[in-house]
């Protein structure tokens, strides 16, 4: 059973906290390794992330590091885990302006490169460029660390003031009738594609949808489109978490299923935000074995463009 929501995300002050680095495995599959221990040597729950194991308590000599500092999270290079589950603590870091930022970095075991710059806007757009930020490269002690509990936990909920940290953008006006398919047809192979979308398009295309490519789009545009479009439509992924980065979203959220991928995080956003949310399950079949990176062969592409005529 889930722990109980707290009434509000909680910040805790620590005083001589040993931080290591993230220690990745060798291999794709391997596990993560984290470390963040008291003044004895005892690792400090609050730290804890479910992607990585407890690492050990690491050996001297320790760099010291003299002042306050806020600690960030877990720091990746996926747009929808960095902004779900890295910007978690958002709600409080930007209280803290004149507080470093510290980060744990953690490597996917699929690379995502940042070709178009997206991490850098994305922190410009929440406010958080006035801070200095610093990914734990060697075992730091740090004299005083603020601890924000998550505002988000995958699964089970965003608080309000996460929510609302995260809406930096407004715009543009609505366009009537406006519905937009996030297409997942130009992304490389290995970040799980369906064989038969190209179909699905080019359908959607003569009845008047808008075929967009999250990935050439800029986090701004990526966030604009949810208040823009009267309904948003696509396999389901990370091209729809961007919606919580509008203030006031609009559209009506139709993300068709890829099994093995849970709808729920999708839906708390959407309720986050007051959209009305429908997920849309069809037919497919699997093309390899790679859980949320699988590859599927859509099995009738007609009969995904007439649900979507009358969702």
């Amino acid at each position: 059973m889930p722990p109980a929501r707290p009434d509000e995300p909680a910040l805790t002050e620590l005083h001589e906290v040993t931080l290591a680095p993230v220690r990745s495995p060798q291999g794709p599959w391997g596990k993560h390794f984290l470390g963040a221990f008291d003044r004895h040597g005892q690792f400090l729950d609050g730290f804890a992330h479910p992607w990585c194991g407890v690492d050990a308590m690491p050996a001297a000599p320790i760099a010291p590091y003299a002042g306050t500092a806020i600690y960030g999270g877990l720091a990746m290079h996926h747009v929808g885990h960095f902004l779900l589950e890295g910007l978690s603590r958002l709600w409080c870091l930007q209280r803290y302006p004149e507080h470093p930022i510290l980060w744990h970095w953690i490597d996917l075991p699929i690379p995502h490169p940042d070709d178009r710059g997206w991490q850098k806007e994305l922190i410009g757009l929440l406010g958080l460029a006035k801070h200095r930020h610093i990914f734990l490269r060697q075992p730091l002690r740090v004299e005083r660390l603020l601890l924000p509990s998550p505002g988000f936990l995958s699964g089970q909920f965003i608080h309000a003031v996460q929510a609302a940290a995260l809406g930096c953008v407004t715009g543009p006006e609505t366009v009537s009738g406006k519905r937009v398919w996030l297409s997942r047809s130009a992304l490389p192979h290995q970040f799980g594609r369906v064989a038969g979308e190209d179909q699905v398009e080019a359908l959607l295309s003569a009845q008047g949808w808008t075929i967009l490519h999250p990935e050439r789009e800029s986090m701004r545009r990526s966030a604009e489109i949810f208040h823009e479009a009267e309904v948003v439509s696509g396999f389901i992924g990370t091209a729809f978490h961007p919606l919580l980065l509008h203030a006031a979203p609009r559209a009506r959220l139709r993300p068709v299923i890829r099994p093995g991928i849970s709808p729920d995080d999708y839906r708390i956003a959407a309720e986050a935000k007051g959209l009305d949310f429908a997920a849309i399950e069809t037919p497919m079949t699997a093309l390899d074995q790679r859980a949320s990176w699988t590859n599927f062969q859509l099995d009738a592409p007609a009969d995904l463009v007439r649900i979507l005529a009358e969702s």
